[in-house]
Parts: structure tokens; sequence; C-alpha cells
């Protein structure tokens, strides 16, 4: 016994990480990062109890009375509740065993009326697991052990669950051993409007084998559909919608195939319901496109959704599942870890990446290791990450919303015109940027001679599109900014190719002035050759955060206060334009 409790012991110094890790110059403790904060990790073996566990799915639940959030994840071996009152100390309440004990690489878990509604595939005789959450309040010896409150049997066992949080409905998709006439693993719907007597409600399975969904009570803008349930399923190789507001006799509306496509896995809607964001599981491991594809729909009209850009990402890393909130794509990529998307510009068919937090540091690779999945609605503004290999993390964005670089440029082609007008936000720094042609098979290729350009402008940085050649082509523009972020523009209309492409660059930090000492210890003096008064300065870190401002007087500025490190310091003129400099302490 004695024997047994140090064991346990030494997991739990192991393998716990608690107590706020800001992301600081790229990286939160031994994780790469940009904007996004580490609040707690909790390893796989400290999660299930023992050792050889691995994570899979995850979602999140907050109690009604008491307004604690609490994270629901699966592991190979059951599921695991967490109380995140206190995120970065976050107490795991109890674990709720996979039926008969036996394992499974997939489980899903989803919430409708405070319960959880838990499947397995690969696990013969599991069925529909339901728990009811309310039993987390008042646990006294956590963790405990906990037993299912009901078990729906229709299904042995199903790859995923689908629940619309308006209606009292469940999807279990990808499901094996049905008890019905519901075959090829499409949607098998369940009546759970009472948590504990879950009943068979209908199917819709005419476009064979589901992998994932999102069902909603629609309010996009196709007129034919709206306040109807509708299912957006990722169909293997197609993007499927369906009409499901008669559970029990479910209506193909459309399908929709794509160029390269290798398994299509999952996606979700936009909050107005007009743009559908899907993903595809295999297509970067089997070669057919070089990094991360995201691949954005248009969905105003039901019967016809039109595949609009896709999204490449900076890594070769596998995607999965992605979820939208608040204009904010949250994807969990595999080796990437949690990947935030700004999708502001989606109309534009553009998407800019404005953070991330890499779950696995050993590598970005195309390989099934790192992040499954993640919850980002919690009102706290948490977000909850599970790893494959890691466990639970807990994570937010970074506080400060006015940094320099949490603005990204906005990029827009000019209508009926041969030119593209990059106009940054004020104050980004842009370090570099490079022109792309997209290539006959829907890939993108670099054109040459693409100049590097650093500077801080309002102004705009054109590119001359008026002697290209014959071949009509469509273009985009790749800036990277100081910090190692990338935000591509939404593709030009077909304009003439050219080798020759002309730049006109109008770069307001390229004033010329000087700083020393540089490295310094105490004070900065600034010298520049008398055409400029400078009123003011701003020092940021690396990621953006103010580390001291204030207005300058005889050009000096006091930096005893700021620890040792790379800063960035920004300097504005009695006409409030900014120039900027590299500075060491």
């Amino acid at each position: 016994m004695k024997k047994q409790i140090i064991l346990s012991l030494l997991i739990l110094l192991s393998n716990v990480g608690f107590g706020q890790t800001p992301c600081e110059n790229g990286k939160a403790g031994e994780f790469p990062c940009r904007r996004v904060d580490l609040y707690a990790h909790l390893d796989n073996s400290l999660l299930s109890g023992r050792s050889g566990i691995e994570g899979n799915d995850i979602w999140g639940w907050t109690d009604p009375m008491s307004g604690k959030e609490y994270a629901l994840m699966g592991q190979t071996n059951g599921t695991v509740f967490v109380d995140l009152s206190n995120p970065n100390e976050p107490q795991i309440i109890g674990r709720l065993p996979s039926h008969q004990n036996t394992a499974s690489l997939w489980r899903d878990v989803k919430v409708y009326d405070n319960h959880a509604f838990i499947v397995a595939d690969n696990n013969s005789g599991h069925g529909m697991q339901v728990f009811d959450l309310k039993r987390l309040r008042n646990v006294n010896t956590p963790p405990q052990i906990f037993t299912a409150d009901a078990r729906y049997t229709g299904v042995s066992s199903a790859h995923n669950i689908v629940i619309n949080p308006e209606k009292g409905l469940a999807y279990i998709v990808g499901a094996r051993g049905a008890s019905n006439n519901c075959g090829a693993g499409g949607l098998h719907i369940v009546d759970i409007s009472n948590p504990l007597n879950p009943t068979y409600a209908g199917c819709f399975d005419s476009d064979g084998y589901t992998h994932d969904a999102q069902v909603v009570t629609y309010h996009g803008p196709d007129i034919d559909y709206q306040g109807m349930q509708i299912a957006f399923n990722a169909n293997e190789n197609t993007i499927t919608i369906a009409n499901v507001e008669n559970s029990s006799s479910g209506i193909l509306i459309s399908k929709q195939g794509y160029a390269a496509s290798a398994y299509a896995h999952q996606g979700w809607l936009t909050e107005d319901h007009r743009y559908l964001i899907s993903n595809d599981e295999l297509d970067e491991i089997r070669g057919l496109v070089s990094n991360t594809r995201t691949l954005i729909w248009d969905v105003t009209d039901l019967n016809n959704p039109i595949l609009m850009n896709e999204y490449s990402g900076n890594t070769p890393s596998i995607d999965h599942n992605l979820y939208t909130h608040q204009g904010i794509v949250y994807q969990s990529n595999y080796t990437k870890g949690l990947v935030l998307l700004d999708a502001s510009e989606i109309s534009n068919a553009s998407f800019t990446e404005v953070g991330f937090f890499d779950t696995y540091p050993a590598n970005n690779d195309a390989s099934f290791n790192g992040t499954w999945s993640n919850y980002p609605y919690f009102k706290s503004g948490l977000i909850i990450v599970s790893d494959i290999n890691r466990g639970l993390f807990v994570l937010k964005r970074s506080e400060g919303t006015n940094s320099v670089l949490s603005q990204q440029p906005i990029i827009t082609y000019q209508a009926n015109s041969a030119t593209a007008n990059i106009v940054p936000a004020e104050d980004i720094i842009i370090d570099s940027y490079e022109w792309e042609v997209r290539t006959e098979n829907n890939e993108f290729s670099v054109l040459e001679n693409n100049e590097i350009y650093s500077g801080v402008s309002t102004e705009k940085l054109e590119i001359d599109f008026s002697t290209m050649g014959n071949d009509e082509q469509r273009y985009r523009c790749r800036l990277i900014t100081a910090d190692g972020a990338s935000t591509y523009s939404a593709l030009s209309n077909p304009v003439k190719r050219s080798a020759n492409i002309t730049k006109v660059i109008k770069p307001i930090a390229a004033y010329a002035f000087t700083v020393y000492p540089n490295p310094a210890t105490d004070k900065l003096y600034i010298e520049n050759d008398g055409t400029k008064v400078f009123k003011s300065f701003t020092i940021y870190t690396a990621d953006g955060k103010v580390k001291l401002e204030g207005n300058l007087h005889n050009n000096t500025i006091d930096i005893s206060t700021i620890n040792a490190g790379v800063y960035l310091l920004f300097l504005k003129d009695e006409k409030q334009q900014i120039y900027y400099k590299k500075i060491v302490k």
C-alpha cells in the first residue's frame, strides 16, 4: 500500500503543471505559442489515474446554478471531469469508465440539459452513455469513480455524437450495430428530451457514412430553410447538407466534393450561418497538399454550396477538429496544436492567423500526434484543449487587445482594377511579404524576385499588375509580421501574368535615427538629424505587449525597470507618425 501511495505521488508531481504561464517571447514554458497563455496542464496519467492512456475528444459544461466551468475529456479508458473554477489549479472531480472497461481510441462527448452523452468507436456493446453532470456538485472526496445514469443501446458503437443545444435530439454518426434500419453509419437520431430515457427518433443515411456533423436550427440567408433543423455533414468525400426537420424522414439538400480530397473530416458554420469552414484529415499525410488546408464554403444557397477558397497554414500538420466563436476559428491541428484564425475577412475568402499554442513541441509533421480537439465557448474566455499524448491544457488568449501586434493587416483588391492595395493597421510591423500565383492544381507557387520589406506603415504597399502578359492568373499576397505571424490576402480576380512585378513601397519608418547604447543597461539615448521631434515612446515585448511607455524628455528613456531581453522601441513625432527600432537590454 505504501509503495502504491509513493508511486501515485510521483505521477502527480511529474505530470501536473499548475500556475499561469504567460506566452512571452514565443514560449509558455516549453510550449511554443503566440498570444495564447497557459493556465494549467494535466497529463493523461494524472487524468486517468494510470499510465499508458491517451486522450481524445473534449467538451465543456457550465453549471447553471454555480456558474462553475468544467472540462469533460475523453480518454482511451473513459471520460474524466475537471473543475476549472480555479483555472491555475484545476481539480479532477471524477472519472466515468468506458462501458465494461473496454478501451477505445475514439471517444466523443457532448452536452444537453446538464447531461453528458458519450459514445465510443470500435467498442462493441458500448452504446451511448448518459451521465447527469449535476452529480459533480456534491463530490466530497474527489476523484470519484462514477457509473452511467443511463445507456442507449440502439447502437453498438459510434464514432461521434452531435447535439443541437436548441433541440432535444442527438445525432449519432458513424454508428455500428444499429438495431434499426438506419444503416451505413449515417445520422442515427435519438430523442434525448428526457435525458435518462433516450429513444430512437429517426435516420438520415441517404448519402452513406457520416464522419462528423453540425446540426443547427438554421437562421442563415437561405429563406427556404429558415427555422428548420439542418445538418452539415462531413461524409468522407463530400460536404453533405440535409434537412432533418422531420427526424423520421431526413431529406438530402445537396452534396459537394472538392479537388484533392482525401477524407472530409469535420466542419463548423460561422455564427451567421453564411459560411461553412471544413477540413480534410488525410490530404496532408497523403501529399495532396503541402501544408494544413482549411476549406471555406459559401453556403448562402444550401442547394448549391460553393468552395470559395482554401487557406493554407504554415506547417504540414494534419488538421482535425475546428470550431467558430465570435469571429475566431479555433483549430486543433494535431502536431501544430491550437491555431486561432481571424475570420473577419471571410467574405473575401481570407483568414488571418492571430495566435497559436503548440501542445506538441517535438515537431509540426504530418503525423497523428498532438491535439485532438478544443472547446472555446466558456464565458470566462478559457479554452480547453485535449492532446493525445499530453492530456488536458487550460489556455486563454493573452490579455491586451491594444498590443501593437494584435491588429492584422487588411488586404483588399480594388474593384475592377489590377492593383492590389495592402493596408496594414497602424503600428503593424511587416517584416516581409511575398506574392504567390495559383497553379492549375489549385496549389500556390511563390513568385520569384519577392522583395523583403521592413517598416511600420499606414500607407499603401502597391503591387502594379498593369504590365502583365497574356495568361490570366489569380494571385494572393502573404504578409509576415515581426513576431512570425502571417496572413494571406483574398485571391485576386484573374489578372494577366508577368515575371516582372513593380512594387511601390512607402514606409513611414524609413526615416533613420540612432539608439545608443544598444545593448543598453539603464538609459537609452535617441539621436537624429534634427528634422524630426519625437514626442512619446512605447516599448513592446517581442509578442506585442506594452512593457514601458511615456513622453520623451531630452531624447532619453530610462529602461532600468525592465528586464533583460529583446524589445521593440516605437517613437511618435508631433504628427503622430511612427518609427521603430529593435533594442536589446
